[in-house]
C-alpha cells in the first residue's frame, strides 16, 4: 500500500487544498478515476503509475 504523501490524498485533504465545495469535488475525483489518472484505494485517491 502506498505511504501517505507519496501520490495519495484523501478527499477531505484535497478539498482543503483546492477550496472546492463537495458538489464540485466528488465529480472531479470521479472524472480523474474514469480518465485513469487515479484509482481509489480504501478512502484515498492514488495516482496511477505511468
Amino acid at each position: 500500500m502506498p505511504q501517505a504523501g507519496r501520490g495519495e490524498i484523501p478527499p477531505p485533504k484535497f478539498r482543503e487544498s483546492t477550496g472546492l465545495s463537495r458538489d464540485f469535488l466528488i465529480p472531479l475525483l470521479e472524472y480523474f478515476g474514469s480518465g485513469k489518472v487515479t484509482i481509489r484505494v480504501e478512502d484515498k485517491r492514488v495516482f496511477r503509475k505511468r
